[in-house]
């Protein structure tokens, strides 16, 4: 038969936390319903550390108005490396022995693997669980067997979702927060995530999907900058937005692609350009500076580029070409003469 909705439920507790003796709590709780039953429980309860790490907690609870019974129970959790967790507990209730111990590894922000076993005696059983989870760019999988006298179990399941934003079709995990469809053109297999923590790449367009952004909060959505190659720049690798609940943003990254080359440049006289001359890829923004001995360092340059050095109001053109590309050395070039520029 189902119970009579409560009419009146109240509860509360009381802590007392000391430096090395460890933590006293005092409770009660009370329960008023429509059929005029009440019930009335109190509890105490004792945590203190044990060892480095390890924490014993002891409870002891009864009812004292409208039924009878008593419970008394300890718990000694062992937090271990890698996020790995030993725990033992044992209880007694109305004349009924439960003891049961358990480990688990649970899932961090940069490991989706997780894993809990559970064996020993329940509700006058005998008891064995054990489960495995695995959530990854996709989805998530779980695998759970439990094994009592009186029943055996075994459950698998998935979860993931499909998310069209943008023009673009992501398969990705079950989406529950808000998320991020960031760009780097061009750039496929680049990882990208929040903050150092890398949760995806990018496709062969160079899309990708960001899931587990905060609503309305600051996200900082970061490449790795070890996926991208030499050849490619970026303004910056981080890039912050705030989100709504539940919602989408766009994220691009501008890379501008192309080599670098370290290119020395003279006047009519033959002597070197001043320093302080600036240079630019023409139908490029970017400037650049020559430096001493008429050197300037140009980023963005393809295999045949037409450059210009500007100087005191003046202006020169001249091509620059590129030799084979090595991996080991940044190209020098010149000097490149700079015709019709007067000092």
């Amino acid at each position: 038969a189902s119970l009579p909705p409560t009419k009146l439920q109240l509860a509360g507790n009381l802590t007392y936390s000391t430096a090395k003796q460890g933590t006293f709590g005092l409770g009660f709780a009370r329960i008023s319903r429509y059929d005029n039953e009440r019930i009335l429980t109190i509890s105490a309860n004792y945590s203190i550390r044990v060892g480095a790490r390890s924490n014993l907690t002891v409870t002891a609870s009864r009812a004292v108005g409208g039924s009878t019974g008593t419970s008394v129970g300890a718990t000694l959790l062992v937090p271990l490396e890698h996020n790995r967790l030993v725990s033992a507990s044992a209880a007694l209730r109305s004349g009924q022995h439960d003891f049961f111990v358990t480990a688990a590894q649970n899932a961090a922000f940069d490991s989706e693997f997780s894993w809990r076993t559970l064996a020993g005696r329940q509700q006058g059983e005998n008891r064995a669980e054990g489960g495995l989870s695995y959530g990854g760019r996709y989805g998530r999988v779980s695998a759970d067997l439990s094994v009592a006298n009186s029943l055996k179990a075994l459950r698998l399941g998935a979860a993931g979702g499909l998310v069209f934003a943008d023009g673009h079709l992501f398969a990705t995990r079950r989406v529950n927060e808000s998320f991020a469809v960031a760009e780097v053109p061009g750039y496929g297999n680049v990882g990208m995530g929040l903050g150092s923590n890398v949760l995806t790449h990018t496709d062969a367009k160079g899309v990708a999907l960001i899931p587990r952004l905060t609503a309305y909060q600051n996200n900082s959505i970061r490449i790795d900058p070890r996926e991208l190659p030499v050849s490619a720049e970026l303004d910056s690798i981080e890039k912050l937005v705030v989100p709504a609940w539940r919602s989408a943003v766009k994220v691009v990254f501008p890379v501008r692609s192309g080599r670098g080359a370290l290119v020395k440049l003279v006047f009519d006289d033959g002597e070197p350009a001043p320093a302080g001359g600036v240079v630019q890829i023409v139908g490029e923004k970017e400037e650049f500076y020559v430096a001493r001995r008429g050197e300037a360092f140009i980023t963005g340059l393809q295999t045949r580029n037409r450059v210009a050095l500007n100087w005191n109001g003046q202006q020169c053109q001249f091509d620059v070409n590129l030799p084979p590309e090595s991996q080991d050395e940044i190209a020098r070039l010149g000097p490149l003469q700079c015709k019709g520029v007067s000092r």
